[in-house]
């Protein structure tokens, strides 16, 4: 059912994807952990979905801490920064900073059998969810390259240590009233910490522009990227469509070859007689592209064309000839023929084109 133990994130596809009031955060670059309450002092054989592979080139055993890598391998932390931790479920990234030899150095913090006490005081735990038991726990198999497991049973077994819990997640609460819950359970603890969740414009289109701008200012600063979330996800063991996982974009430069008309649509696109999409030549792979605000879509003549009336005009013309290629005597008044425009892009496809491409800036005249 799944490959780990925790809530995976597909691949963000804008347009496959509404994020209109989704959440968003940035993506860690660490070491993705969940704290499982009972499991600590227990002894690692002694927990049902702990994972023994390997576990014979140890001499000595040590009890387990409670938190748990997402491959069921006991992550061991000092008592001093354990108790600080709400005694519930959690799920969340251990994090140490930023940029290059971020997360090498918080390896080789976390990686210790005998915790580093010292070390480990500039470690905090970013939480971002509160699975429930009955979610986590649930009978399934698992079977990737480093974790092979049949967890059957693991709900009853952790009823049966009859802990005491500051709160008990629930398989139904929706991520929006997990987040306010989380905040609260946080708010004395100095190592685990809330992640920040910004909540996006309910417009599709807003949204976009803000994750867009969200990760330049995160690719800025060294960071990895954004996670977004839809607010009514409940946590589930599977890889999720309601969480969804974007990367720093790669940027580059398009020549204006040419134009194609917008056109109304039954998602709310009111483009008709506008510019829909740029045709642009990338190195020879020609594509369409969008992103535009409606000023930018405004048509007009090409140079030297003068309105005689004998030919419409261009919105005219867009209109009457939706999602149409753009006769050579008009053009979008802001991007001429042969004008330079800079785009951002995923990655590139098998024949070579732009994976997710949205317009970004026109370039500068030199």
């Amino acid at each position: 059912m799944g490959g780990s133990l925790v809530m995976l994130a597909h691949t963000y596809k804008p347009d496959k994807h509404g994020i209109g009031g989704w959440f968003a955060s940035e993506k860690l670059d660490g070491q993705r952990c969940i704290y499982v309450p009972g499991t600590r002092g227990l002894m690692k054989h002694e927990v049902p979905f702990a994972n023994l592979n390997k576990d014979e080139r140890y001499l000595e055993d040590y009890p387990c801490s409670g938190l748990w890598s997402r491959y069921g391998n006991v992550i061991y932390a000092p008592g001093y920064w354990l108790d600080e931790l709400p005694e519930t479920f959690l799920d969340g990234e251990l994090f140490l900073r930023r940029g290059k030899g971020g997360r090498q150095d918080l390896r080789k913090i976390i990686s210790d059998r005998v915790p580093d006490e010292e070390a480990w005081q500039d470690v905090t735990y970013r939480i971002f969810d509160l699975p429930s038991p009955e979610t986590l726990l649930q009978d399934r198999e698992i079977n990737v390259p480093n974790y092979q497991k049949t967890l059957e049973g693991c709900v009853e077994w952790w009823i049966n240590l009859a802990r005491s819990l500051i709160y008990r997640p629930q398989p139904q609460t929706p991520f929006q009233s997990t987040n306010v819950l989380i905040h609260r359970l946080c708010v004395s603890s100095i190592y685990a910490r809330a992640h920040k969740q910004v909540q996006l414009s309910f417009s599709t289109d807003t949204a976009k522009l803000t994750i867009e701008k969200m990760v330049e200012a995160i690719s800025e600063v060294d960071g990895e990227g954004i996670i977004i979330r839809h607010p009514d996800a409940c946590y589930t063991v599977t890889r999720s469509h309601k969480l969804l996982k974007i990367k720093e974009l790669n940027d580059a430069e398009a020549t204006v070859i040419g134009y194609v008309t917008g056109r109304e649509t039954d998602k709310g696109s009111k483009l008709l007689g506008l510019m829909g999409a740029l045709v642009v030549d990338w190195d020879g792979v020609i594509f369409e592209i969008s992103g535009f605000t409606d000023a930018e879509r405004v048509l007009g003549y090409k140079p030297g064309v003068l309105s005689t009336g004998s030919i419409l005009t261009p919105t005219q013309w867009a209109e009457a000839n939706p999602a149409s290629s753009l006769p050579d005597y008009y053009e979008a008044t802001g991007f001429p023929r042969g004008s330079k425009i800079t785009f951002k892009y995923r990655d590139t496809n098998t024949s070579g084109a732009p994976n997710e491409a949205r317009y970004w800036r026109k370039r500068e005249a030199e």
